[in-house]
């Protein structure tokens, strides 16, 4: 393998939707049912909501548009170009504007001098692609209006986190490791519902944003899908699967087959391999 190391990365937007779909769906359909009531006050007409992180849209159209009516619009963002094409094709809507945004940037302000600040920012499934999440939230809060909310729900620790980790300390993924790295969170490291909370408290903070709702949510691993899915989530959520030759590709389905078969073998007597943990946070930023 050549020693040339990408710095930037992008998932395929048709395997990640076919292996995630139904499970982010359901996931991110149920937060909203469950804190769309809690937020002070309701979508006017007036009122322009942010989607950060939005991958192929459908989570954008089919979930959030319909819980947010009568906003004015919704403008759906991800750093993937290959993402937003799927979704201004596949998941068009006359309310949506899907554009390009990098939540780390240093600079916002073209962005934000395109669309202004917003009143609501909804970050569904986005940090938990994120190793800076402080500088994330820091960001975010830069986009929204005084008095504006914002709603995060990520995942804290998950195989595929595990696994992207286990990679980047590959010798022969090494070329790769900086961007296994750039996406896993710090939160996989951490261990027991407290130091979580902890942690998201301390960041929150930081961003100056005001707490009202962080909630850590354990969801056990769909065992129903089986081992043959379980390889597929390894490889279609794998950051890297879009950077490999054909050559290496089949290097990393090797390893994640090992990976998959490793976790599938051991889970009746150690249920900590296949567990899922994340959060649902709610945030608001100070009136002026």
């Amino acid at each position: 393998m050549a020693n040339t190391e990408p710095t930037e990365y992008t998932l395929i937007p048709e395997l990640y939707i076919n292996v995630s779909a139904a499970k982010w769906f359901s996931t991110a359909a149920n937060v909203l049912r469950s804190v769309q009531g809690s937020f002070p006050s309701g979508p006017t007409e007036d009122q322009q909501f942010l989607d950060l992180g939005c991958g192929p849209g459908n989570i954008t159209r089919d979930v959030l548009l319909p819980q947010c009516p009568p906003c004015r619009r919704f403008v759906a963002v991800d750093m993937s170009k290959d993402m937003l094409k799927y979704a201004r094709k596949h998941f068009y809507h006359p309310k949506i504007i899907y554009d390009t945004l990098n939540i780390m940037s240093d600079d916002l302000s073209d962005f934000v001098g395109r669309y202004g600040l917003f009143d609501r920012v909804y970050a569904l499934h986005l940090l938990n692609w994120l190793k800076d999440q402080e500088q994330a939230l820091k960001n975010i809060a830069k986009l929204m209006k005084p008095g504006g909310e914002a709603l995060f729900t990520f995942r804290t620790s998950t195989p595929q986190m595990r696994f992207r980790k286990k990679l980047a300390g590959m010798p022969h993924w090494s070329k790769y490791a900086k961007i296994c790295e750039n996406c896993n969170p710090p939160t996989v490291d951490l261990a027991g519902k407290e130091a979580l909370v902890s942690y998201i408290t301390g960041i929150v903070k930081k961003a100056n944003l005001t707490l009202s709702i962080c909630e850590v949510i354990r969801d056990p691993y769909d065992l129903h899908a089986g081992l043959g899915h379980l390889i597929q989530d390894l490889m279609a959520t794998n950051p890297i699967r879009s950077l490999v030759t054909k050559e290496e590709e089949l290097l990393l389905l090797q390893d994640a087959t090992e990976e998959a078969t490793r976790l599938w073998a051991g889970k009746e007597a150690d249920a900590s391999l296949l567990a899922v943990s994340g959060f649902v946070v709610r945030a608001s930023k100070p009136e002026l």
